[in-house]
């Protein structure tokens, strides 16, 4: 039973992290054309379909991947909390559903950020992989060039986002290890 509730979660989680990535590159205008981004639209896009059968408003549909991302993580939630033999408040559950969500953008952006600086290592020529990845994360280290300068031709922005996504991640495991190790 256990196995069957770890891989459940592990499919909920990545789902997650897809309908992030949807939000994500629609923030920031990423290239809908590129090849990535259309597995991710096509991975998502039967949320939308299912979603326009009952709902007719755009304002309301636009808004209906937010909504799958609160959905599963609930899900998500009440499955880790259930098998673990918990028992919480409806409070309490909010609050975990809010820290994963919160964890679950942290871990996106640290895996695309790590994926970043190794393309910039390993890939000379822009390819629709790199080009994406440069989409996806340049909005979020142009902010942080801003409080943190180049320096001597060293950027040591994306250093700075991952070391801080390191440090909550610590800091959450410290300050609340029970609710920390459910989500």
């Amino acid at each position: 039973m256990l196995n069957i509730t770890e891989t459940l979660n592990s499919f909920i989680n990545f789902y997650i992290l897809i309908i992030i990535l949807r939000l994500w590159m629609q923030k920031f205008n990423c290239d809908i054309y590129n090849p990535y981004s259309q597995i991710v639209i096509k991975l998502t896009q039967q949320i939308k379909k299912k979603a326009e059968i009952y709902i007719s408003k755009k304002k309301i549909l636009d808004n209906i991947f937010i909504l799958a991302l609160v959905i599963l993580t609930i899900i998500k939630c009440y499955i880790s909390i259930s098998t673990k033999n918990l028992q919480i408040t409806i409070i309490l559950l909010s609050i975990i559903v809010i820290i994963s969500l919160i964890k679950s953008i942290g871990y996106l952006i640290f895996w695309i950020l790590i994926t970043r600086s190794l393309m910039n290592i390993i890939i000379k020529e822009m390819n629709p992989t790199y080009y994406i990845i440069i989409q996806l994360t340049e909005p979020i280290l142009k902010k942080t060039r801003k409080i943190i300068p180049i320096i001597y031709n060293i950027d040591f922005s994306t250093t700075s986002i991952i070391i801080l996504i390191y440090f909550i991640n610590k800091l959450g495991a410290e300050i609340i290890p029970k609710i920390w190790n459910i989500i």
